[in-house]
């Protein structure tokens, strides 16, 4: 599970009727990349004869665009492209970690902290 899309949607969920919609942006591109693009293609497959193939073009429209935006930020060009490879493949455990809040909510599940310990250095 991915405990920032967790994190988003419980962000979302306390604070998303604000005025600045907290973590609105995050969980939308979300549930868009994760599910919805992936659930039209395959669900529609058959009735559009496979054209609808044509919107998983969005996958490496969304590489691209991350590569060059990092790009311009001075990384090169082999780190920049692993970079939006990541970010792109991490929305679907994102969703994941999404999905596993909604469900913590709707069977009134308390939530837990999810917090990483790491083993204290040894200085000597």
């Amino acid at each position: 599970m991915s405990s920032s899309g967790y994190a988003y949607a419980e962000g979302f969920w306390l604070h998303g009727n604000t005025p600045e919609r907290y973590y609105f942006k995050e969980n939308k591109s979300i549930w868009l990349w994760g599910l919805i693009v992936p659930l039209m293609t395959f669900g529609l497959f058959r009735l559009t004869n496979g054209w609808i193939l044509v919107i998983l073009l969005g996958y490496p429209l969304i590489i691209f665009k991350i590569t060059k935006y990092f790009q311009s930020r001075g990384l090169k060009t082999k780190k920049a492209l692993l970079y939006a490879v990541s970010c792109l493949l991490i929305k679907f455990l994102q969703l994941q970690g999404q999905i596993q809040f909604y469900i913590s909510k709707l069977s009134g599940k308390k939530n837990q902290l999810i917090e990483y310990k790491y083993p204290k250095a040894n200085l000597e």
